[in-house]
């Protein structure tokens, strides 16, 4: 069940303003999916009484449920890849959500314009936050979920511009956990759409 955790508190540009940018409705998301009860997102009621307790604990506030939807949450959750991880979580538990990660790469491989002769031994850290992962036969499924508008057909270009992400996300979670990843996936919530990288 959904409990407030110790010592959250919601980012100081979701407290008191109107309107909500594009950025802001995609954190929202993000923080909704990040505290569901896995265990009871079968059905619109169930989704809408986890969305109703956040409010009551003051996790979200009405104004910034408006950038919820919860047909586009069960519509994830009916999906391949959403009865993949539910599967996962009711067998094995393992799915983890919300991550932070560092990794240090070359800064060539950030930047390929950098001469190699002047950067080539220069590291970069690169951190965020991974949105999820789960186990599944011993291997790791990647899953990180956009909230951009997609403009019809415009897929290919949004798994482009991701692509790089996911890579070091698979790196990061090599040296984490010891294991491979697998398979790793965009979900677009504004279509529906499953893009495996």
């Amino acid at each position: 069940s959904i409990c407030k955790p110790e010592g959250i508190r919601k980012p100081q540009f979701l407290q008191e303003k109107k309107g909500l940018s594009a950025a802001e409705r995609g954190t929202i998301v993000h923080f909704v999916m990040r505290h569901l009860d896995l265990t009871k997102v079968s059905s619109r009621e169930e989704i809408k009484e986890q969305l109703k307790r956040m409010i009551e604990l003051e996790l979200i506030t009405e104004e910034e449920l408006k950038a919820v939807s919860v047909k586009r949450i069960i519509a994830f959750f009916n999906s391949s890849l959403g009865k993949r991880l539910l599967k996962a979580y009711e067998t094995t538990g393992k799915v983890y959500r919300e991550i932070p990660f560092f990794i240090e790469v070359p800064a060539t491989t950030v930047n390929p314009e950098l001469p190699e002769e002047v950067y080539g031994e220069e590291m970069i850290r690169v951190q965020g936050i991974i949105d999820c992962y789960f186990e599944e036969e011993g291997e790791l499924v990647l899953l990180d979920y956009k909230t951009d508008y997609v403009e019809e057909g415009g897929e290919e270009k949004i798994a482009e511009r991701y692509k790089t992400q996911l890579d070091y996300y698979c790196q990061s979670l090599l040296r984490l956990t010891g294991k491979e990843v697998k398979e790793k996936y965009l979900y677009l919530f504004f279509n529906g759409a499953i893009l495996k990288l």
